[in-house]
């Protein structure tokens, strides 16, 4: 090496020396905490913003990386976006980064259980209890996905352990209530599993608000801005040619099963419980009573935009898919501005006995916040309420609501898929009966339910309860329980 050589070799070795000295001394980029990427992405989720929560949880995780909440909060915003297998390598991947933390394996479980996969997903929840025997959202995922048979069934024991051993005072989540009521209710002791459902209810509905009246005047409401006047204007000009499937109603009244019959059409896509229409008059009002007036005073131009756009995100949901079923059952509150907006949407209402629709929803620990769901009294006045208003709309828009009861489908199940389809303007398929085979996600309560064959055992359930349920009879407006 001649001396030139030597020479730039020590002008590039101090040149470098100098750029790390350089970067040595600037300050590092300050780390958002923690909370703020939590927050963040908690707003995004629940006003319908998937894929920007989706941004704001990949950004936290790149400060904190080995951080489990935002690996769930992840998972769900995949899943929003119907990303189901990159939703399960996140639920994998964060086992594999901290096998020791039982959410992680009850988040994987419960995408296991929604695609159906039950085996692997109770594997999971009994990791999770394993981990930590007063998790209750693992123990209500995992009596999901069995029956019990005997009361000394270790895993009845084992809830009943973790129920007593947890100090008094201390924040112990209310599903265990709701997963041991189950798991007694499968052995046919129907006074404990009662008492245990109680307490479960009991302890949401003390962190939650349920206003009678303001549901009330919510409806008379929409009764009084939609209705003669607001009818006779009829559909907007140049509406939206999209022809989407809603489905409301009470949870618990059959409307998974429904979902599952046209989901297993070739041209229905499912989307399942997606808060899309909610979103979309979330631009005119922030809340229900605010969206009611604000739909009665819309210009057409404007109804024909809202409606364009609820179409739109549901399509964007599967572009490929020629009708989108939209299983959001509070939509109920909103059929008047369908009829204007988009007028070729076909409404399937459904329903089920009274008694066994509301005391279902009393066994159930919701993972959507329905506030009036844990109080029979409550339960009883909110199901009279919405019936009220399906009354409304029926009288102004016959043709375009279907009432499907769950009875009538456990009776006659292809004369009622019959029915169901002709309706939604759909061709007969053999698959419709065979709903059960169908490979999809299933995200709600009754997500292991739907993976049966038709069955008659949930018809005439409440009656087991019959000697508790005097508080729900009346609220239904019963002088004594109904017969059937």
């Amino acid at each position: 090496m001649n001396k030139a050589q030597k020479k730039a070799l020590k002008d590039k070795k101090r040149k470098e020396a100098k750029r790390k000295a350089q970067g040595a001394q600037k300050p590092k980029k300050h780390r958002e905490p923690l909370k703020n990427y939590l927050d963040r992405s908690h707003r995004a989720l629940a006003t319908g913003y998937p894929a920007k929560a989706e941004k704001i949880i990949r950004a936290g995780i790149k400060d904190h990386p080995d951080d489990s909440r935002l690996h769930a909060n992840l998972i769900n915003a995949l899943e929003q976006q119907n990303l189901h297998q990159r939703a399960m390598n996140t639920a994998r991947l964060a086992v594999k980064l901290n096998d020791q933390f039982p959410d992680n394996h009850n988040n994987l479980g419960a995408l296991l259980k929604f695609n159906g996969e039950l085996d692997e997903a109770r594997l999971c929840f009994e990791k999770a209890v394993e981990l930590n025997p007063a998790h209750g959202e693992a123990w209500r995922n995992l009596v999901a996905t069995k029956k019990f048979n005997e009361a000394d069934d270790t895993q009845i024991a084992a809830m009943t352990k973790a129920i007593k051993e947890t100090p008094f005072g201390s924040k112990l989540n209310p599903s265990i209530y709701f997963a041991l009521g189950k798991a007694l209710e499968d052995v046919g002791e129907y006074d404990m599993a009662f008492a245990s459902y109680a307490k479960g209810n009991a302890r949401v509905r003390g962190q939650i608000h349920y206003r009678k009246e303001s549901i009330e005047e919510t409806i008379n409401l929409a009764i009084e801005l939609q209705g003669q006047e607001f009818f006779a204007a009829g559909p907007v000009p140049n509406p939206t040619k999209a022809a989407p499937i809603l489905i409301v109603g009470m949870p618990r009244s059959g409307s998974s099963l429904i979902e599952q019959i046209l989901a297993s059409h070739p041209d229905v896509y499912g989307a399942g419980e997606v808060p899309v229409l909610g979103t979309v008059l979330g631009k005119i009002g922030d809340n229900t009573p605010e969206r009611v007036r604000a739909i009665a005073h819309q210009s057409p131009g404007e109804l024909q935009h809202l409606g364009a756009l609820y179409t739109g995100r549901l399509q964007e949901m599967s572009p490929d898919s020629t009708r989108i079923a939209d299983k959001f059952l509070l939509n109920f509150m909103h059929l008047g501005f369908l009829f204007r907006a988009v007028p070729n949407a076909r409404i399937v209402h459904s329903t089920r006995n009274a008694m066994d629709n509301a005391f279902a929803c009393f066994k159930v620990r919701f993972t959507s916040t329905l506030n009036f769901a844990y109080n029979l009294e409550e339960l009883g006045h909110f199901h009279g309420q919405m019936q009220r208003l399906m009354e409304h709309w029926r009288q102004f828009m016959p043709d375009s609501i279907l009432t499907m009861p769950y009875e009538g489908i456990v009776a006659d199940q292809e004369t009622e898929t019959r029915r169901l389809l002709e309706f939604c303007g759909l061709e007969w398929k053999d698959a419709c009966l065979e709903f059960h085979k169908t490979d999809r996600p299933v995200r709600s309560a009754s997500s292991t339910q739907v993976r049966k064959p038709i069955y008659g055992g949930a018809v005439g359930r409440w009656k087991n309860y019959e000697s508790h349920l005097e508080p729900l009879c009346k609220a239904l407006g019963l002088d004594s329980a109904p017969d059937d």
